[in-house]
């Protein structure tokens, strides 16, 4: 069984980028959504599109029983067979190697595997000038009163994922090993304390 961290994030905070430079300074193996989307569309006959777009959508709760299945059950099942899948690809990676995990309800999926939980957050200030920083063209014009509800709804999103599959609040200090606020450091200064603390 290898080391695990895992890695959850508010959006724009830097935390897939933290994750990412933490796994490489480590010599460990990197993993996120697109590595296991990766994975999955080589073990199965869903197309990357569709897999990314199930695993980036929103569940929502599902319908009595009794009552007749619709569009949204089949995407619940949809959704979940995904997450299962994932879930299963998280665990046989972290069996076999030492791993940064970033996303994915990780930090509750790998549970059994006592893993460095971390949770990355900054003040809205911070996310929008970081959101400018790496702009898709598409965003570059837009203002930062968009930038800011863009970011909340994704956070949203996130949080309804992660409270959907897991009996945790996403977020919450107490489910994690260590909150790291990217607001007036540099995600590589971070990485560095972050480094030598997990190598002593």
């Amino acid at each position: 069984m290898g080391k695990i961290i895992t890695v959850d994030r508010e959006f724009g905070s830097g935390g897939r980028e933290f994750g990412r430079l933490l796994a490489e300074k480590l010599g460990y193996t990197y993993v996120d959504n697109e590595l296991l989307i990766e994975l999955i569309h080589k073990e199965s006959s869903y197309s990357k599109e569709f897999l990314m777009t199930i695993s980036k959508g929103r569940p929502t709760p599902k319908f009595n029983f009794h009552t007749a299945a619709s569009f949204q059950d089949m995407r619940n099942i949809q959704s979940e067979d995904v997450f299962d899948h994932q879930a299963e690809m998280m665990i046989s990676i972290a069996k076999e190697r030492d791993c940064v995990v970033v996303g994915r309800c990780a930090d509750y999926v790998l549970r059994e595997f006592n893993p460095y939980r971390i949770f990355v957050y900054g003040t809205m200030e911070s996310k929008i000038a970081r959101c400018r920083k790496f702009a898709r063209p598409e965003d570059v014009d837009k203002s930062d009163r968009q930038l800011e509800k863009e970011i909340k709804w994704i956070d949203r999103k996130r949080k309804i994922n992660y409270e959907y599959y897991t009996p945790q609040e996403w977020g919450r200090h107490f489910n994690y090993d260590l909150m790291i606020n990217t607001s007036s450091r540099s995600v590589e200064e971070l990485v560095d304390m972050i480094y030598r603390d997990v190598r002593e």
